[in-house]
């Protein structure tokens, strides 16, 4: 996946799963907002395929993996998304926000 100006390519309906690390385990609370608006796509923009693996979406939501030191937060995506381009927007408690874009495919 990768950071703005690229536009990820995903098929609408994955579920994405968003991979980081902090330093250690900082507990489950730490995702105060997590939202996606759709956004005008930008054909000058380059454009990345994100090959989202398989993952358990469940509720989506966030994870830890003490073997890995990696948090997963899982954006479940919506069908009716399909050739629109978004904005997702994770806001994390120490302020920072971590902003990917996305088009989506049928």
């Amino acid at each position: 996946m990768s950071n703005p100006p690229t536009v990820n390519l995903v098929n609408a309906g994955r579920a994405v799963p968003f991979v980081f690390s902090l330093a250690g385990d900082q507990g489950l609370a730490i995702v105060t907002s997590a939202t996606s608006v759709e956004v005008n796509c930008d054909s000058q923009a380059p454009t990345e395929q994100v090959d989202a693996p398989a993952v358990n979406s469940g509720n989506g939501g966030l994870s830890y993996n003490p073997a890995t030191g990696q948090y997963t937060y899982v954006w479940k995506t919506d069908k009716k998304w399909a050739n629109q381009c978004r904005q997702f927007s994770l806001t994390l408690n120490d302020g920072t926000v971590h902003v990917a874009i996305f088009k989506f495919t049928r």
